[in-house]
């Protein structure tokens, strides 16, 4: 039987769109000899659901939907849905063919009910949680994330034909979430080859709610071998013959190579563009202020829209002014201090890039625009009546509020949508410094800087368009540490630094003692960890966040008003040893007698200690079930020193 994936962009919700788009795909397949055609995850509700007061006349409108495609599809079709039950999201796979519709996952459940145990026992593991059916003849599982996936790998079953839909977005730090794209550095054709099944794997493609998808459908032999791929970030409709001989692809294609920091780049791209077309809006406005993130969002909206679709407000700090006599001293000498920098130092540091900014543009070719007039007055005003530092921080902090202003106004006469150039980095330890200015957008608001870095240095490659990509003070955030604006590698190793710990924490959820015991910097992860909660509250308003990683800094949040935080503690405060002298006089007490036997005694030191290393060894290198490039192999279990599954 020929199988075919349809990979398409759709505007989740307008279910009857989307339904025009499925018969049309239909009939494409159906022209091809297609006899069952896949969608995607996302193509009709998106991945995250609606209310539950609204699912039920959601599911009513759904019905219809489903009964309309039924009489008008040309071939078979798989169509996901996500609903919700009982504040539980869990994703449904609707069968559309011969004019009628059956929810498969519902069906099981009733078969289950019945007492039926065929197709339930496709699968060995009782507690694998997919979708199994019959159809041409074929065995079929589904699976909608990748710990699914993996259990069909592992564990023993009788199915011909894996479906992987997978409903999680794109993470830079996840290879297995590029799908086809990522072949090269993910276990996906592995897993293939371990479940010795077809591999079918649809990508959903574009924005749907906060999260991307990249497309890089996919679909593999039993053998491991690439069948048929279909590229990322365009639509696109592939097939293959499935084939139950055994025998190798007479012509499998090679997986392409993986870079991580240009498919994250394009991977943004279209993100932003779907966002914001999917709003009804064409264009975006911005502010370029001197930052490397700033350069970095405005080359990003030019790729993704087109530059005559981006305005630019000209927002670095001190631009244009007739900087008075009194503060020139202070520039030269904050600019060659050595000790601690100050908001001024950091201030000047931006200044700096007026002319690089002013390049980036002309380079571009975007729409520019200047500030206010009243508003670079009234800074210029504050700046020659400044008496010290504070004095000159505030206005130049009072300057970028008046600039926002200009910004807002800038993108109601272009009928634009504002964006906002804050990064992972500046929302988890900078966004406490000044009023968050709500913007509508922030697409580099899960992207460490340092990976913007990476970014930019590649898109420059393509084209030299950025004209200073390099980590400046205004950079670095301000955690009191000295560094020297003269030392361009002393700052950038030490962002470096601060987000190579923030990741551990975030996304490797390393409490602060595995921290300290990876990187040994115990200062820093203390003025780090402190940072992050004080920005907690400043977040909340920032604006709606891209997702870019395989956790956000939402997923980090933490009750407000809540006193207590992990923090470091020396070995006498909390040892491992009087860890388990505090568990084992437990169990004595709820005994009633001490533990004399030996092996008894034993049996829950070994407990003790798989509980000690589970945290350190848990979201090491890989996330969400992917597996890291350093990780070796432990049989099918991709493992890091240690041989327990990741999972």
């Amino acid at each position: 039987m020929e199988i075919g994936i349809a990979q398409i962009d759709t505007l989740a919700g307008d279910f009857q769109a989307t339904a025009d788009r499925v018969v049309a795909c239909s009939e494409q397949a159906a022209a091809r000899g297609v006899g069952l055609l896949v969608f995607p995850s996302a193509i009709l509700t998106g991945t995250a659901p609606i209310p539950y007061v609204e699912q039920e006349d959601q599911l009513a409108d759904l019905l219809d939907v489903f009964s309309d495609l039924g009489r008008r599809v040309k071939c078979p079709c798989l169509v996901p849905i996500v609903l919700l039950a009982e504040d539980e999201t869990f994703s449904e796979l609707i069968l559309v063919a011969d004019g009628e519709m059956m929810p498969l996952r519902f069906a099981g459940f009733a078969r289950g009910e019945r007492g039926v145990d065929e197709p339930s026992d496709f699968i060995g593991d009782d507690s694998w949680n997919g979708v199994c059916f019959e159809f041409g003849g074929l065995k079929f599982a589904a699976a909608f994330d990748f710990d699914g996936l993996e259990d069909l790998a592992l564990h023993p079953h009788r199915v011909d034909v894996i479906l992987y839909l997978p409903s999680c977005g794109y993470a830079i730090d996840d290879a297995p979430s590029a799908l086809g794209a990522a072949l090269s550095e993910n276990h996906l054709l592995a897993d293939a080859e371990d479940a010795r099944a077809w591999l079918v794997a649809a990508g959903s493609l574009g924005c749907y709610d906060t999260c991307i998808f990249p497309g890089a459908s996919f679909i593999a032999s039993p053998l491991g071998e690439l069948a048929a791929s279909a590229p990322a970030f365009e639509e696109s409709l592939i097939s293959q013959e499935i084939r139950q001989d055994g025998e190798h692809l007479d012509h499998p294609l090679e997986p392409e190579v993986y870079d991580r920091s240009f498919f994250c780049w394009e991977t943004l791209a279209l993100g932003m563009r779907d966002f914001v077309h999917k709003l009804g809006f064409s264009d975006v406005a911005l502010a370029l202020d001197g930052t490397l993130a700033s350069m970095a969002l405005a080359t990003l909206a030019s790729d993704s829209l087109g530059p005559t679709h981006v305005h630019v407000l000209m927002a670095s700090p001190l631009a244009d002014y007739a900087v008075p006599e009194k503060l020139r001293l202070a520039q030269a000498s904050a600019r060659h201090e050595d000790t601690v920098p100050t908001a001024w130092s950091r201030a000047l540091s931006a200044a700096d890039r007026r002319d690089s900014c002013r390049h980036l543009a002309a380079n571009l070719r975007v729409d520019v625009h200047e500030c206010d007039e009243v508003f670079r007055v009234a800074t210029q005003a504050a700046l020659e009546s400044a008496r010290n530092d504070e004095d000159r921080i505030a206005a130049v902090r009072r300057s970028a509020s008046l600039a926002q202003i200009s910004l807002a106004e800038l993108a109601r006469q272009s009928s634009s949508v504002v964006l906002s150039s804050h990064d992972k980095t500046w929302l988890a330890l900078e966004a406490h410094v000044e009023v968050p200015f709500a913007a509508a957008l922030l697409p580099l608001g899960d992207t460490y800087r340092t990976n913007l870095l990476e970014m930019v240095r590649t898109r420059n490659t393509i084209s030299p368009v950025v004209p200073d990509v390099q980590i400046a003070l205004c950079d670095l955030p301000d955690l009191g540490l000295g560094v020297s604006q003269e030392h361009g590698y002393e700052v950038e190793s030490l962002l470096r630094r601060m987000d190579s710990l923030l990741e551990m924490h975030v996304e490797w959820e390393h409490p602060a003692k595995d921290m300290a015991a990876q990187a040994d910097e115990k200062d820093l992860i203390d003025l780090v960890l402190k940072r992050l909660d004080a920005c907690a509250f400043a977040r909340t308003s920032a604006g709606p966040v891209l997702e870019a990683s395989s956790h956000t800094l939402e997923a980090l949040r933490r009750p407000f008003s809540y006193a207590w935080r992990d923090h470091l503690r020396s070995r006498d405060d909390s040892s491992e040893d009087s860890l388990e002298d505090m568990l084992r006089n437990l169990a004595e007490a709820a005994q009633g007698s001490e533990l004399k036997d030996e092996d008894i005694a034993k049996e829950l030191n070994d407990i003790l200690g798989y509980l000690r290393d589970f945290p350190q060894e848990m979201g090491r290198g890989a996330h969400r079930g992917g597996a890291s490039d350093t990780q070796a192999s432990f049989g099918s279990y991709p493992v890091d020193e240690n041989p327990f599954s990741e999972n």
